[in-house]
């Protein structure tokens, strides 16, 4: 009777070890995640445009969840939203937006936050994964996918720093915001420079495709659309690169004092567009230099007698085209607006007789 006992007791240990030996179901091996180049795009790269749009509340950039766009346009006089009775009110909600009456403890604001740095920790974790899984990838294909990555990251630090100012600059997956190797805040113009420069070192990795279009690039970040991040900084950079916003914007850095390096091609050209010239200081020095860049096409606007002097038109002779660009006369306006000639209409202060 014992024998039989204790071969029911060593059977039963024998399938509970069976039983601990089980895969959970819920995990993959990482092995079998990053098994090719392939597969390292699809679940390190592309998995981080799912964070694009979003699921909960304040998550995604798209409006009307509480989050990145309406901040953004529902706190200025872009847009508004109106109560319905008792129909969008939402506790205030919309209404503390546009009176600017948030506060720290807003948890919609918190869940925004915590969305931005969840999609830049795992842009983070994605970078690590590259390189740990380098050996898989060509040397293009490590460039390209660090580039696409660190493009997706740097935009939303563009969106931290437009939102909160003063944010966390963490660069590696081991670095989280709670651990021993977090340095803290960062300065509003700190984040800027970072963001920046970013986007142009990973400018000519990316693909020259539009992203509007459907098709394989749809949707995600290519050359056009880091140029249009690239341009929307620049325009706000007298914002951006301001630190004691606190104290008002009165002597924040003038727009003509900031300067921006561009990398160019050998092989590519580049147009340059200056619009108002005569407003800056010796601009005909700046135009002379720009004329020693070999694959830059110059145009420039300018209204005022200095710019049409004929000391600025000699000096430039030989090396550029005078455009004069002259109004409509009435014949010319009446074309272009269809009006018909045989119509007589007379104008009167407000009042239009026929």
């Amino acid at each position: 009777m014992k024998r039989y006992r204790f071969l029911f007791l060593l059977l039963a240990a024998l399938s509970m070890t069976s039983c601990l030996d089980e895969h959970p179901k819920d995990q993959l091996d990482e092995d079998a995640i990053y098994g090719s180049a392939s597969d390292i795009y699809i679940n390190a790269v592309a998995s981080l445009y799912n964070y694009i749009g979003g699921a909960n509340e304040s998550e995604g950039i798209q409006g009307t969840c509480r989050g990145i766009y309406d901040y953004n346009t529902l706190t200025t006089d872009e847009a508004m939203i109106p109560i319905r009775g008792g129909d969008w009110y939402d506790g205030g909600l919309w209404n503390a937006m546009y009176q600017h009456r948030w506060t720290a403890d807003d948890q919609s604001l918190y869940d925004t936050w915590k969305y931005i740095y969840k999609v830049i920790v795992l842009a983070n974790k994605s970078l690590d994964i590259i390189s740990s899984k380098s050996v898989l990838l060509s040397a293009a294909q490590q460039q390209e996918y660090r580039a696409e990555v660190r493009a997706i990251r740097a935009m939303f630090y563009y969106y931290a720093m437009d939102m909160f100012g003063r944010v966390p600059l963490t660069l590696s997956g081991d670095e989280q915001l709670y651990s021993s190797l977090f340095q803290g805040q960062n300065d509003r113009s700190s984040i800027f420079h970072f963001v920046f420069q970013e986007l142009q070192q990973v400018l000519p990795y990316l693909p020259d495709q539009r992203s509007n279009m459907e098709g394989n690039y749809y949707g995600r970040i290519t050359q056009p659309v880091v140029n249009f991040l690239l341009a929307k900084l620049a325009l706000n950079a007298e914002i951006y690169m301001y630190d004691d916003w606190t104290q008002g914007y009165a002597n924040r850095p003038k727009g003509s004092d900031i300067h921006f390096s561009v990398p160019a091609a050998d092989d590519q050209p580049y147009y340059i567009l200056l619009d108002e010239v005569q407003m800056l200081d010796e601009f005909e020095d700046v135009l002379n230099g720009l004329l020693h860049i070999p694959n830059a096409d110059v145009y420039v606007t300018g209204s005022n007698a200095r710019f049409l002097s004929k000391d600025i038109i000699t000096e430039f002779r030989g090396r550029g085209y005078q455009i004069h660009v002259s109004p409509l006369s009435f014949a010319e306006f009446m074309t272009v607006y269809e009006i018909d000639h045989e119509q007589q209409s007379v104008v009167s202060g407000s009042n239009m007789q026929e």
